[in-house]
């Protein structure tokens, strides 16, 4: 942090420079004319030298008290913090780490941050200017250290009441649909405090259902223009864990996640993306936020209807977003070793594959559809069931198990049992 200080106040140095040498030349160009003769003229340059080597020699004496100055200007407002309004769902979070460290940076530098909050359905509910420098009621800036740092360790507490305690005011969480609403400074750091399970679109995360590929939502939002513009900053998540109702994500959940909202900023055009997860606590809100439905492990056991004669294989579950590649293939074999026990020697057994949408004609549904029904066929020719004895066939977004096409249970593999 001390090289990002440095920076900033050079930087600050190096602008002022330039703008008082800017006005010195402005003020020169507009002096008017003197006629007189040549004694005058030598009188006003020698006059003019004088004046430039006395600026310069106090430029000199006074640099080290301007270093102070103008780095510790208060009421400029840089970082920028965007959170969801707290609910039930999602922990409240410390203000430690990368973000306490930026929080403290502000204080001594005497200067504010942004406190942005979203709410549950996506509008910005709060927008505060918070002035981070230690200082008395009446305004007198503290500098003995002792208390300052008791005043910095108070506005950080003040900071961190105004993220976690503050409910929302529609259950939900939709921080995406807030960034597109924000025209945020790119120059300056900004950290997003969430959970990042929106449940608001554009960006509902039930209905991903952890089974598209990060690169395919970012290119349907991007279509749609519906980015938001984070043009070449930089962005720090600081991400809520779950509490409440909100079942806890699963590794391959968590990697989802992260990969999603990487690819969902940096085609927003940031510089540079990185993510903190933080100890929570329990949160102050009693507001319960829709959940996110989290897919079972690979391990559990594929659900057998033997009535119906069926297998079901969530694909969200036993596969990769977007792919016929199986999250662990050990483990999917042994979940099927249930609908196995149901196959007996004269049957025939056939495997659909489905996905969820509304695009009848989609390429692309048919041939994943196809591929991952072809992947538990060969599970199933593994376990012993002769592969003459079993039909794949890929369905996309046809002849879908449930009526709304966006059903995310739209999105698995059928094993049909036929003595």
């Amino acid at each position: 942090m001390a090289t990002n200080t440095i920076s900033r106040k050079r930087s600050v140095r190096t602008t002022r420079a330039r703008q008082s040498a800017n006005r010195r030349r402005g003020a020169a160009s507009r002096r008017p004319r003197h006629s007189g003769g040549k004694f005058k003229a030598i009188a006003l340059i020698a006059g003019g030298v004088v004046v430039a080597l006395i600026v310069a020699v106090l430029a000199v004496f006074g640099a080290a008290e301007r270093k102070i100055e103008e780095c510790c200007l208060p009421g400029s407002a840089f970082t920028q913090i965007v959170f969801d309004q707290a609910t039930a769902n999602a922990q409240a979070v410390p203000m430690t780490g990368v973000l306490g460290d930026e929080l403290r940076l502000a204080a001594d530098e005497h200067r504010s941050v942004r406190l942005i909050g979203v709410g549950g359905d996506g509008k910005v509910v709060s927008n505060d200017e918070f002035d981070m420098t230690p200082k008395l009621d009446n305004g007198t800036v503290l500098k003995v250290a002792g208390r300052a740092e008791e005043a910095t360790n108070e506005n950080l507490k003040l900071v961190a009441q105004t993220i976690n305690d503050t409910s929302a005011s529609e259950p939900g969480q939709a921080i995406f649909l807030g960034l597109e609403r924000l025209q945020l400074d790119t120059d300056a750091p900004i950290f997003i405090v969430s959970s990042l399970l929106d449940t608001s679109d554009p960006l509902d995360m039930r209905r991903l259902g952890w089974d598209i590929a990060p690169d395919k939502v970012v290119a349907d939002l991007e279509k749609s223009g519906e980015l938001p513009d984070l043009s070449g900053a930089e962005i720090t998540f600081i991400v809520r864990p779950v509490s409440g109702d909100q079942e806890q994500l699963r590794q391959p959940q968590v990697e989802y996640r992260e990969a999603l909202w990487t690819a969902l900023a940096e085609a927003s055009g940031a510089a540079k993306v990185r993510f903190e997860y933080v100890k929570g606590s329990a949160p102050v809100s009693t507001v319960a936020a829709p959940v996110v439905p989290i897919p079972p492990p690979p391990t559990t056991p594929v659900p057998v209807n033997p009535k119906a004669r069926t297998c079901t294989v969530d694909t969200s579950a036993y596969f990769a977003p977007d792919s016929d590649n199986l999250l662990d293939k050990a483990s999917t074999k042994a979940a099927l070793r249930q609908c196995v026990e149901q196959i007996g020697p004269d049957s025939s057994v056939t495997v659909v594959g489905h996905t969820a949408g509304n695009d009848l004609e989609s390429k692309f549904a048919i041939d994943l559809s196809k591929k991952r029904a072809k992947a538990i066929k060969k599970l199933l020719e593994s376990l012993g069931i002769p592969s003459s004895h079993i039909e794949a066939v890929g369905m996309g977004n046809r002849n879908q198990p449930y009526p709304d096409p966006f059903d995310v249970r739209n999105r698995s593999v059928v094993v049909t049992i036929t003595n």
